[in-house]
């Protein structure tokens, strides 16, 4: 299992060498996401995560999961939350605002 924080550099290996384990969960409302999000990342809001605990069928808990927010604090928390439900999740440092820094 990956460490519950992962940083900018991890995520693009990951995304390089092994895309199709890999999701990645933005968790920001659905009009912060359209404005922009990481490549291939798909859209669940943090408040949807914490009111059903899990994905649905749309996640399965084999797959390595990368959440992310705008800057970390709410994917830490859904992080640690999904590891507790049995997922293979972690948080993206910083959020979405570090992972755009050069």
């Amino acid at each position: 299992m990956a460490s519950i924080i992962i940083s900018k550099n991890v995520l693009e290996e990951m995304i390089k060498n092994d895309k199709e384990n890999l999701v990645i969960v933005d968790l920001r409302e659905k009009e912060e996401y359209e404005q922009f999000h990481i490549k291939d990342a798909i859209n669940y809001s943090y408040n949807l995560l914490m009111k059903t605990n899990n994905f649905g069928e749309n996640i399965t808990k084999n797959k390595q999961i990368i959440v992310y927010c705008e800057r970390g604090g709410r994917s830490i928390y859904a992080a640690r939350r999904l590891r507790v439900l049995g997922y293979n999740a972690s948080s993206l440092l910083g959020g979405l605002e570090n992972y755009l820094k050069n």
